[in-house]
């Protein structure tokens, strides 16, 4: 039970990452993206300091990762896998 809160803000920051890299892609394209410059997650997390509170938005990402390793591990702990079915 511990661990459901943590395993849905580990996934939501996960995704929020993944949401970030897809827009700054979709519009450096949508730009003309022949200019060599590529999209990777240097220029992600600069747009987010960039933003209005983007230290605090990059700390709460930061913590909602870790969020997602502690989820992973505990995944990989007790999560059990029946190979018959697979």
């Amino acid at each position: 039970k511990v661990i459901h809160p943590i395993a849905k803000t580990g996934l939501f920051a996960r995704g929020a990452v993944f949401a970030i890299l897809a827009f700054l892609v979709a519009l450096q394209s949508w730009r003309g993206g022949g200019t060599g410059d590529d999209v990777g997650s240097k220029q992600a997390l600069d747009f987010v300091q960039s933003l209005p509170a983007g230290s605090w938005l990059l700390a709460a990402m930061g913590i909602g990762l870790l969020a997602f390793a502690a989820y992973s591990f505990t995944q990989a702990l007790y999560r059990r896998i029946n190979v018959e079915d697979a």
